[in-house]
């Protein structure tokens, strides 16, 4: 794990200096991936799903057991008051109706997906289901390629979270200590905390 840990640091410290036309690419990559997981889930979901056992009844009003984790992780994916001024900045024929127009279509996006992925991993794996849903998963080889998967999805990620926090510094000689500071404390903690359903709860405080 340590290693795993290591390594993946030292891949997305250069990607951390990338323009954000360059991790485009990373991040359509992250999306097709994230677009397999909520496919395999809704495909476990209607051949295999846990709802409807005895021993596995659901709330329809959501009142249940890790619902604070989800407000929090729904909170940390609709923050973007950080990831505003880099954003637009490096914008191609940047406007703020162009901007607005994304930032819309983008938040609608990410509505469907919680909202729509929620439920499928609900049906699938019962209330139950880990914070970390891959962990849920059944072992084969779908469920091996999601896990593994899940490491392109960070590198599109990753440095998109490290921008905002660089785009307040001015000098060039302090972003190249910045980065690697920033990469070294999210290292020092992953070598730690092991749970990602804690850390989301904790990131969406």
């Amino acid at each position: 794990r340590v290693l795993c840990v290591a390594t993946f640091s030292l891949m997305v410290l250069p990607l951390s200096f990338a323009s954000m036309r360059y991790l485009a690419f990373t991040s359509g990559i992250a999306i097709v991936v994230v677009l397999y997981i909520i496919g395999y889930t809704g495909y476990l979901s209607f051949t295999r799903p846990l709802i409807g056992q005895p021993e596995h009844k659901l709330c329809m009003f959501g009142f249940t057991p890790g619902i604070i984790s989800m407000s929090s992780a729904l909170i940390l994916s609709t923050v973007l008051q950080l990831f505003v001024l880099p954003m637009y900045e490096e914008l191609e024929h940047r406007s703020v109706y162009r901007f607005q127009s994304i930032l819309i279509t983008s938040l609608v996006c990410v509505f469907v997906l919680y909202s729509g992925f929620t439920v499928l991993a609900l049906v699938a794996f019962g209330p139950g289901v880990d914070s970390n849903v891959i962990d849920s998963m059944p072992s084969g080889i779908p469920a091996n390629v999601a896990r593994l998967s899940m490491v392109v999805v960070l590198l599109g990620v990753y440095p998109i979270q490290v921008k905002p926090v660089l785009a307040m510094i001015n000098d060039q000689k302090l972003v190249l200590v910045a980065a690697p500071c920033l990469v070294l404390s999210s290292m020092c903690v992953a070598f730690v905390v092991e749970d990602l359903g804690i850390v989301n709860v904790l990131n969406g405080a």
